[in-house]
């Protein structure tokens, strides 16, 4: 699986409970074993990584030649008809071994057809393959997903800083809830909101979509409607509830909750650095406003001190919260010199910019 580079370890652990067995991880990606009909449960429920890919073939890299090897312990025919092909790579491909891409450039046409009949191509294609290196392994995967697993069909409404939701879904998972009301302080359009609730019910990611597995000549459609996850990611919770203090983007994230399908979820105009709820949250998840779009940077640190003065008022004692913000080094030490203890961090990049999910926990006094 192709995930946000930093939240690896998030990744892993929703495919372990998916049902798969982690295997191992690198920059972007995580690795995990499972029997095949998995493939359909991580392309269907998974949501903090992008695309699913499944091992073709490997070779030892110090093979005389890796190609070949590669091509002969490997079926290309099980991926269906195709016209078209595209073939990436990792960056130690990419930049030490370029050869292996363009000798498989000139030999896969032939491999799927009749020379002259299938086309290698970028972008969009029938075939997505990709070469990667693992340790002395080097594997061709062949993508399972198609159009990114990134994708929401809810999002009708588009908050212009936006966070990705197999990000926001990855510091749902970097909270480490144990049920009980969940809290956004800021939520805009409501993508945290959402995620951890579809997620906690280990609901489908998506309503309505193909996959590229779907074209391979071994699908069955009985089997993919029949595949389930062993649980869900996070646990249940009793409430979950959100706030904003703009009213065009609360009423734009009513939207997305409806089009969720999800009435339940509470969201209301609110200031998160005066806020006061009567029942406090076991868990906060939140991606307050940073970098240019989301307030003038000279401002970021100011909303972080006042936030964090108040969130006594909207956290138990004891309870756990998550903060997305490109001024992380500030926000840690403001952590220091108040009532919180620094539980974990995940840096990745976010458009633009570099940002970390901070993980803390409000001290008991």
């Amino acid at each position: 699986m192709t995930c946000n580079g930093g939240f690896e370890a998030c990744c892993a652990g929703e495919v372990a409970a998916l049902g798969g067995k982690p295997a191992g991880q690198g920059k972007g990606f995580v690795l995990a074993e499972g029997p095949y009909q998995f493939m359909y449960v991580l392309n269907r429920f998974g949501r903090t990584f992008d695309r699913v890919f499944i091992e073709m073939t490997s070779a030892n890299v110090a093979s005389e030649d890796v190609v070949s090897e590669l091509l002969a312990g490997c079926d290309l025919g099980l991926l269906g008809h195709v016209s078209s092909v595209t073939l990436g790579a990792d960056e130690f491909v990419s930049r030490i071994r370029p050869r292996w891409i363009t000798q498989l450039s000139s030999i896969l046409p032939r491999k799927f057809g009749s020379e002259g009949k299938i086309r290698m191509v970028r972008g969009r294609s029938d075939v997505s393959l990709s070469l990667s290196v693992d340790g002395q392994r080097v594997s061709l995967y062949a993508d399972t997903t198609g159009e990114s697993l990134n994708f929401r069909e809810y999002r009708v409404y588009n908050h212009p800083s936006s966070i990705r939701p197999t990000l926001a879904a990855s510091l749902a998972i970097l909270a480490k809830p144990q049920g009980g009301v969940l809290y956004d302080p800021f939520c805009g359009g409501g993508t945290i909101l959402i995620e951890a609730a579809l997620m906690s019910s280990a609901n489908p990611t998506h309503f309505r979509r193909g996959y590229k597995y779907q074209r391979f000549v071994d699908f069955d459609p009985k089997v993919e409607n029949l595949a389930r996850p062993a649980k869900a990611a996070i646990p249940g919770f009793e409430t979950i509830m959100g706030t904003d203090i703009n009213g065009v983007h609360l009423k734009g994230c009513r939207k997305n909750l409806m089009a969720a399908r999800l009435p339940d979820v509470v969201v209301a105009l609110g200031d998160s650095t005066k806020t006061v709820l009567t029942k406090k949250a076991d868990v906060i998840v939140t991606n307050p406003p940073y970098g240019v779009k989301g307030a003038k940077l000279n401002r970021v640190s100011l909303l972080n001190s006042r936030f964090l003065e108040n969130l006594p008022n909207t956290l138990k004692e004891g309870g756990r919260a998550v903060v997305l913000t490109s001024d992380f080094e500030s926000f840690k030490r403001l952590l220091k010199a108040k009532v919180f203890r620094l539980e974990d961090v995940a840096r990745t990049l976010h458009g633009h910019l570099w940002v970390e999910g901070i993980a803390f926990s409000l001290i008991a006094s």
